[in-house]
């Protein structure tokens, strides 16, 4: 065998340990409908995406401050800033909280 083989054996025996322990040590989840996952799944990627606009707006408003034109930016720029700026210990949680109500009602709302 390879070395390589052997580090994927290795690691691939490693991993099936973690899952079989986690499975067997973690706590039943709550069981959640087709319906309820996809609303679950929808809010945490909707949840995502405003953070990380609300950074964005950050990012353009900290670029006026320093005094430069918004259009001198590319937009994959003013994204990859408003990442670092996301990494930052707290931003993330302080974004996410500032948009986590209107996010919940978007939604969660009924239906008329």
């Amino acid at each position: 065998m390879t070395e390589i083989t052997q580090q994927f054996n290795t690691t691939h025996e490693r991993m099936e340990g973690v899952a079989t322990t986690k499975l067997t040590t973690e706590t039943a989840a709550p069981v959640l409908s087709a319906k309820e996952l996809a609303l679950q799944i929808k809010y945490r990627a909707c949840l995502h995406h405003a953070a990380l606009h609300k950074a964005r707006s950050r990012v353009k408003d900290q670029i006026r401050a320093e005094g430069k034109k918004i259009a001198h930016f590319d937009a994959r720029t003013i994204s990859a800033m408003a990442e670092e700026l996301l990494k930052k210990p707290g931003e993330r949680e302080k974004m996410i909280a500032d948009c986590e109500g209107w996010v919940r009602e978007l939604v969660f709302k009924t239906r008329r």
